[in-house]
C-alpha cells in the first residue's frame, strides 16, 4: 500500500488495510518519508511491514511485489514500466466532485503526457457507481473495462455495522458522532481549486449547521 508523502495514511487505503489484514494478507506498507508514529505504531500491531524512506529495502519490496496499491499517483512508487508479475491497483482518495488529471482544463502538454503515460501501468481503478466509472476513465485516461464497481472502501465505515479496530479511526468517528448529534445536518466540505492552480492549505472542513 503506497502512502503519498506529506499525506496521511487514511481515506481508501486504511480502509483497504484493514480488510486485506483481517483476511490476512502479508501487507507492506511504504511512503516516501516518516509515517505518522501513532499510526505506525498500530500498524506495526496489526501485522504490518511498514517501510519509511526510498533506498535498496523500499526498492526491493516494490519491485517484488505481487499488488501494489495506491491512493493517488503510480509514481509514489516510482513505478514507470509495467510488469507482467504485478498487478497495480488505483484505489484514488477521494469522490470527483472536482476535475482531476486529464480533466482539468489548464494542464501543460507535459502534465497530460505524463498523465497518459501512468494510465498504461493502471490494471484497476475502482469507482462508486457507473457515472464514477465514466468519469474516472475520463479522469485517467483508461478504458472503462478496467474501472470497477466496487464502492469506496472508506464509507464502510460510515455503516453502523461496521467495526472499527483502528484507534485512530475510531476518534474521528468518535468526534463525528460528536458533531452529528449537536446539528441536524452536516455537510462535509473539501475544496481544492486545482483549475486555477490554487491549493487550499486548509482543504479539508467538516461545516455543520
Amino acid at each position: 500500500l503506497v502512502v503519498k508523502n506529506k499525506t496521511f495514511f487514511s481515506g481508501n487505503l486504511r480502509i483497504a488495510f484493514e480488510i486485506l489484514i483481517e483476511k490476512n494478507f502479508d501487507v507492506y506498507i511504504y511512503k516516501d518519508g516518516k509515517i505518522n508514529p501513532f499510526i505506525k505504531e498500530y500498524l506495526i500491531s496489526k501485522g504490518a511491514k511498514v517501510i519509511e524512506g526510498y533506498n535498496l529495502t523500499s526498492l526491493y519490496h516494490i519491485s517484488t511485489t505481487n499488488f501494489l496499491i495506491f491512493g493517488h499517483a503510480v509514481r509514489d512508487a516510482h513505478i514507470s514500466k509495467t510488469c507482467k508479475n504485478r498487478i497495480i491497483i488505483n484505489l484514488w482518495h477521494g469522490v470527483i466532485f472536482k476535475n482531476i488529471e486529464l480533466l482539468i482544463p489548464n494542464n501543460s502538454k507535459e502534465k497530460q503526457d505524463l498523465i497518459l503515460k501512468n494510465a498504461l501501468l493502471f490494471d484497476a481503478i475502482v469507482a462508486s457507481g457507473e457515472i464514477d466509472k465514466m468519469t474516472m476513465s475520463k479522469a485517467f485516461g483508461i478504458s472503462d473495462e478496467k474501472v470497477y464497481i466496487t464502492g469506496q472502501p472508506r464509507y464502510e465505515i460510515l455503516k453502523s455495522t461496521y467495526t472499527i479496530k483502528d484507534p485512530y479511526l475510531l476518534r474521528q468517528v468518535e468526534e463525528f458522532n460528536t458533531i452529528k448529534k449537536r446539528f441536524t445536518k452536516t455537510i462535509l466540505y473539501a475544496p481544492t481549486f486545482r483549475e486555477f492552480n490554487i491549493q487550499d492549505r486548509k482543504s479539508t472542513r467538516l461545516n455543520s449547521s
